[in-house]
């Protein structure tokens, strides 16, 4: 069944492969991934995990690959990866994430 879950700004079939994550940021490694993709970049790939820091706080949350949807209920699907690293960068203590994991 289709939904709206307007808490987190998108739209899920309740497939297990949605997921939400909510990270606290560490002093030394930020939330604890870096990204790659976003729009205009080579083939327009979504933005999603480039890699997660041992130890980080995405450490057995995130996974590469994972397509971040929403940062804090915000769709970054139209979103350039500069875009979408400065809306991470802002979130000063914690972020929920909304990812699609294939």
């Amino acid at each position: 069944s289709s939904g709206i879950n307007a808490e987190y700004g998108v739209v899920t079939d309740n497939r297990p492969n949605f997921r939400i994550e909510k990270l606290v940021r560490s002093r030394e490694d930020g939330f604890g991934f870096s990204i790659v993709g976003g729009s205009g970049s080579e083939q327009s790939l979504p933005i999603s995990v480039k890699q997660v820091y041992d130890n980080g706080p995405a450490s057995g949350k995130l996974r590469r690959g994972d397509q971040i949807i929403s940062v804090n209920g915000k769709s970054i699907e139209e979103y350039t990866r500069e875009e979408a690293t400065l809306l991470l960068r802002s979130c000063t203590e914690t972020v929920t994430l909304v990812t699609l994991r294939s």
